[in-house]
């Protein structure tokens, strides 16, 4: 809205507080705290609410139940929003160096020639920044730098390790750690997959299918 206000069923977003953890829900515009009702939507995806400086979340509390609350950006999946009628996200192949495939095989992710129709070399691209397998779409591509070094498919969590964007200039970018998906070792029969800061190299350089 013009007014900086999300609304639903003539109801604004509203957080109740301004700390993080501080619950978001649908309140009354007229009787809600102005400042609570004001939402920045980032270029990034991320809602802000300018009071506080934090973002809408998606929190998952011990019962499983997910809550909207603000809290502090760390660019992770679980705080990325976009406005969209599209509920299934599109399905693609994922090219890179020398025209080789990125394939998946459990948590294992590496380059291999392209085939036709292999399920294992396809990719869902959701809204919120992570690059699923189709064949399980509870698994995130995801780098840790937990001693590996490695790209790898582990369980979503809604974490910034998660979170990637494709770019104008080819590359992915790993947007906790502000470096791009690079291949490894370039020499090797299954090239692994990692990120690095960008220097141009073709390794770097990624397109869908």
């Amino acid at each position: 809205m013009y007014d900086n206000t999300i609304r639903s069923g003539g109801k604004c977003l509203t957080t109740t507080g301004y700390n993080s953890g501080s619950y978001v829900m649908i309140h009354d515009c007229e009787t809600a705290i102005p400042d609570a009702t004001k939402w920045e939507i980032q270029s990034d995806g991320a809602i802000r609410n300018p009071k506080s400086e934090l973002v809408l979340t998606a929190s998952e509390d011990s019962w499983g139940v997910i809550n909207l609350v603000v809290d502090k950006n760390i660019y992770a999946s679980k705080q990325t929003w976009y406005a969209s009628n599209i509920t299934k996200p599109p399905v693609t192949t994922i090219v890179g160096y020398q025209g080789l495939c990125l394939l998946a095989f459990q948590s294992s992710v590496w380059l291999e020639f392209c085939v036709s129709y292999n399920i294992e070399q396809q990719w869902a691209i959701y809204p919120d920044g992570t690059i699923r397998p189709p064949k399980n779409q509870d698994g995130c591509l995801k780098y840790a730098n937990a001693g590996e070094d490695v790209v790898r498919v582990g369980t979503c969590d809604g974490g910034a390790e998660e979170r990637w964007r494709f770019q104008s200039d080819g590359t992915i970018l790993h947007v906790m750690t502000r470096k791009v998906m690079d291949v490894k070792d370039a020499t090797a029969i299954l090239p692994e997959i990692t990120v690095n800061n960008y220097n141009r190299r073709n390794t770097q350089i990624w397109f869908q299918v």
